[in-house]
């Protein structure tokens, strides 16, 4: 009789648990390193933004696909519904101390700006086990030039707030609720424009240095035997625009000197290996403009302008043999208006 009765308690127990489990692991989100949740905060780092993709005529740049660094699954798609909805969102400290600068969030195709709360702006009806996040962050700039942004890497672009529920097949009662916040973090230092103005009709500008002999390379680019000059042309939406204008240069910096743009191996847009030893200066009018935080002035007439740039090899001091390597070689910046 007590075996009896022991046995029945634990039928009873096992009967309990499976009808209240399933809703404890329904809905589970992943984030790109491997990291399961079920609500709470959530860091994504080494979100990359780029600086001069500003479709016209919206001007808008989606910078971000969240489905990138976020999955989000149903696990019992026969047993229940799960709904996503956005019911905030803010902007970090980069976007939101410009007020030229607009932000937000795009979900299903549709553009929010950010910041807002206190809504429900729906994601998706999961009744499958898993379907991309139709969720992308945005920025939006202004036609003529306005103060540019830089972003460092580590800072925190926006933040999403959702709030995650279900209900059973055939029902509308509102179950399991849960609620995220899901930060968004650069994974780059960039300067970011607010502008619509072209400069050289925003085409690629290649600088091509030819055959080089280490040997003309100075430790100061200034002294270095291979220098090109490069005309910038400055064309604007606005023909009337007649101001002044500050131009940036955005780019990483070589592994020793912060005043010289880092090089690698390989073709142009090649990913290569860091060439240590080599980098490239950039000068106006004599004055060497540093990458992120050197710039250099000139104006805009009628819509209109133009300038003139010197790029310059540069090697670095006290070379090691394996700092320098033969073979093509690249580097990569791009030159940001704003006003001064």
């Amino acid at each position: 009789m007590i075996r009896v009765s022991v046995k029945m308690k634990i039928l009873l127990l096992l009967l309990v648990t499976s009808l209240f489990s399933p809703s404890i692991f329904a809905f589970q989100c992943r984030t790109n390193g491997g990291q399961e949740f079920r609500g709470g905060t959530q860091n994504i780092y080494d979100v990359p933004i780029d600086n001069d993709i500003f479709a016209v005529p919206n001007r808008i740049n989606e910078f971000a696909d969240v489905s990138d660094f976020m999955t989000c699954r149903n696990e019992a798609p026969s047993a229940y519904v799960d709904y996503l909805n956005v019911t905030g969102a803010s902007l970090g400290p980069a976007f939101r101390n410009n007020p030229e600068l607009k932000a937000g969030v795009v979900i299903r195709g549709a553009y929010y700006l950010a910041p807002f709360s206190g809504r429900e702006i729906p994601v998706f009806r999961l009744t499958t086990a898993t379907e991309p996040l139709p969720i992308k962050l945005y920025l939006q700039v202004n036609v003529r030039p306005t103060p540019s942004v830089l972003v460092r890497k580590g800072d925190l672009l926006m933040t999403l707030d959702l709030h995650k529920y279900a209900t059973f097949i055939n029902s509308n009662q509102y179950i399991d609720h849960f609620y995220y916040r899901w930060n968004f973090y650069s994974g780059n230092d960039v300067v970011v424009g607010t502008g619509t103005c072209d400069i050289n009709n925003n085409q690629i500008i290649i600088v091509d240095f030819e055959m080089v002999n280490a040997s003309g390379i100075s430790t100061v680019g200034s002294a270095s035997r291979f220098q090109r000059n490069v005309e910038l042309t400055y064309s604007c939406e606005d023909n009337n625009l007649t101001a002044p204008i500050k131009m940036t240069l955005s780019g990483e910096t070589s592994t020793f000197s912060s005043d010289a743009l880092l090089i690698r191996t390989g073709d142009i847009g090649n990913q290569g290996p860091i060439m240590r030893g080599l980098g490239v200066e950039v000068y106006h009018q004599g004055q060497r403009v540093s990458p992120m935080n050197g710039s250099f002035n000139s104006k805009i007439e009628n819509g209109r302008g133009r300038d003139t740039l010197m790029f310059t090899l540069v090697k670095k001091p006290n070379l090691s043999p394996n700092e320098l390597t033969e073979g093509q070689f690249n580097s990569a910046a791009t030159i940001i208006m704003s006003t001064p």
